[in-house]
């Protein structure tokens, strides 16, 4: 079992909005051990869960418009991003759970490696296209909520076990992504 848990503060974000906690949870067994059920058939049985936050903050100068200076040649040049700056910016906060097994067969000559995810994503930093009017071609946001989730399949196998060893490794893997739900006012996402 491992317990974690911080707390990060950032100046790239504002004050009422610049700490996150994020914890996290893992716990592992190797139920063959436990149970007592090692075999010729059955060499090793491992299951684990997690579950964890993370946190994470924006670039600096995302909340304040500022100007840049630069120079080409003798002449001096100040700068203005095209995108609007956003003084609300909250930390994006994903949330992570995951189970797996680890099972092996016939002496560790056959095994199975299966795991199940899924990490939803809040308060996202992106940037959308605003009008032109602005004097900006686009504005810095918080999005919704995304979920990411997907399984991983892994089959080793030996067939071979003398002098000459020969390994059959085969993986498949899928993953899925889907908009829970957009920012208010927010009615697509280009990317």
């Amino acid at each position: 079992l491992d317990l974690t848990a911080r707390n990060d503060w950032t100046s790239t974000l504002p004050a009422d909005n610049n700490s996150y906690f994020y914890p996290s949870v893992s716990l592992s067994a190797v139920v063959s051990q436990l149970l007592h059920i090692e075999s010729s058939t059955l060499s090793f049985a491992k299951l684990r869960a997690n579950w964890s936050q993370v946190g994470n903050d924006v670039d600096p100068y995302s909340l304040y418009n500022t100007v840049s200076l630069s120079g080409w040649g003798n002449v001096n040049m100040a700068n203005i991003s095209s995108t609007l700056a956003n003084n609300q910016l909250k930390p994006q906060i994903s949330t992570s759970l995951e189970f797996g097994a680890d099972l092996r067969f016939l002496n560790d000559r056959l095994g199975l490696d299966v795991t199940w995810y899924r990490t939803n994503t809040v308060n996202q930093h992106i940037n959308i296209p605003t009008t032109g009017a602005s004097g900006y071609t686009s504005k810095s946001i918080n999005a919704g909520e995304i979920r990411n989730e997907g399984l991983e399949i892994s089959v080793h196998a030996m067939p071979v076990d003398k002098t000459l060893k020969w390994n059959i490794d085969a993986n498949y893997a899928r993953n899925h992504n889907t908009d829970i739900h957009l920012t208010p006012g927010v009615t697509q996402i280009q990317v």
